[in-house]
């Protein structure tokens, strides 16, 4: 075994945002939107594989994150890190059996706490903004609603697997007594996180016993790792030089937080807005001809805007089906703008789902990550498309009302803010 660590991820938003934080501290990290065994480990400090899982019927959910984990392991991966959903939305528990099936670990720990973004985990259950996740907007997800928030009590539902509560009490015991604690027999763990410095704090303690692990948890944990696991960065290099003509942002998320944020866009001079109904991307009714006329007649756009409209008509509660042609109809639109609008080489994506449909139809094989705009705001390189592409992607319910006017500011000024980062990618 290698010292290096792997992420599986179960959507394309979460790899990227899980392993730009490896990436900010030197490690070469990219995530492939269709993994390549011969390429991965050789080009890459870290190995990021999304799963594209959450959504899924749970045991192919499992067969997926079972072979994630089997690749990871022939490649040598000593260390494997299961990102889980801040908001807890997914096939969490069935995911970890998957992943502790390969690895063998004395122990799960589970952290899917985020405190930079309002999430956080007291005595087990979970919390958004300071309201119990099933009293907030991820209760009434479309398609992965989350109706527990007692963290043991979810996991037991999906796979009958009981794990226990370590909160800040038991987190002030001594060295002896917490390996004494473990050793009752309780391999699945789930920590409590308040505040961003019990990260570092638990992963020394877990450490500290000398025992397997296996890592879970959102974004937040991840960034504490590298130093306290020892992993060797590859390179110290600079932030790469790059020029942006248009920006293209494509919104498939009805979050109220990414409502807020296009509005804010909106507002933005020189900006081209599209609203896309439902409905138009189900019949094929865009009238594709018009809009690309309307955006080659506006020289003065910088920054085409283009997002998901809800519809009264159209209940937010679709099945999966439905859902996957609507972000197949979202890349589509993607692919014909970048395909006749040669100076757009900006995307913002937002949306797991969005972001990984227009991804596949513009061809692209990788995003190789650099740097964070913000927190759960990844910045990279897209490659395998005819020109250079840059790209930010986001979740749908991450960030402040000004995220995507911030990222839309930091592609088209080139990512310059005197900021040094650590960086490099050889493709």
């Amino acid at each position: 075994m290698n010292n290096k660590i792997g992420i599986i991820a179960d959507d394309f938003t979460g790899a990227n945002d899980s392993g730009v934080q490896l990436a900010k501290k030197g490690l070469r990290t990219s995530v492939g939107i269709h993994i390549n065994e011969e390429k991965d480990i050789v080009n890459n400090d870290v190995l990021v594989m999304d799963t594209n899982s959450r959504s899924l019927d749970p045991t192919e959910a499992y067969t997926r994150v079972l072979k994630a984990a089997q690749y990871m392991f022939r490649s040598g991966v000593s260390h494997i890190y299961k990102k889980i959903d801040s908001t807890l939305r997914g096939n969490i528990g069935i995911e970890l059996l998957a992943v502790e099936e390969v690895y063998e670990p004395d122990i799960v720990v589970i952290v899917p706490a985020f405190p930079k973004l309002g999430r956080i985990t007291k005595e087990g259950h979970h919390y958004i903004n300071g309201e119990i996740i099933t009293e907030s907007e991820f209760a009434k997800d479309p398609k992965t609603p989350v109706n527990v928030s007692y963290i043991p009590d979810l996991l037991y539902k999906q796979v009958k697997k009981r794990a226990v509560v370590y909160n800040s009490e038991i987190m002030r015991k001594t060295d002896e007594d917490f390996i004494q604690r473990i050793h009752l027999g309780e391999n699945w763990i789930v920590c409590d996180v308040e505040e961003e410095t019990d990260f570092a704090k638990i992963i020394d303690k877990f450490l500290k016993t000398g025992l397997k692990i296996v890592w879970a948890g959102s974004a937040g944990l991840i960034d504490y790792l590298p130093s306290s696991l020892r992993l060797v960065t590859s390179h110290l290099l600079e932030m790469p030089k790059y020029s942006i003509g248009k920006t293209l942002t494509i919104s498939g998320s009805l979050s109220n937080i990414t409502q807020k944020q296009l509005r804010e866009v909106e507002r933005m001079p020189n900006t081209y807005t599209i609203k896309v109904d439902v409905l138009q991307i189900l019949k094929q009714s865009l009238d594709m001809e018009m809009i690309l006329n309307n955006i080659q007649n506006r020289s003065e756009v910088d920054h085409i805007l283009l997002y998901l409209e809800s519809n009264e008509r159209y209940p937010q509660e679709q099945g999966l089906e439905i859902s996957e042609c609507i972000v197949e109809g979202l890349g589509e639109v993607a692919l014909a703008i970048c395909e006749n609008i040669e100076s757009v080489n900006g995307l913002f994506l937002t949306g797991g789902d969005t972001a990984k449909a227009v991804c596949s139809k513009l061809g692209i094989v990788e995003m190789a990550l650099i740097t964070e705009v913000e927190a759960g705001l990844p910045f990279g390189k897209l490659l395998g498309y005819k020109r250079e592409l840059w790209a930010v992607t986001k979740a749908g319910g991450f960030g402040t009302k000004y995220s995507m006017k911030h990222a839309l500011h930091f592609l088209k000024d080139s990512g310059t803010d005197d900021e040094t980062y650590d960086w490099h990618y050889n493709g």
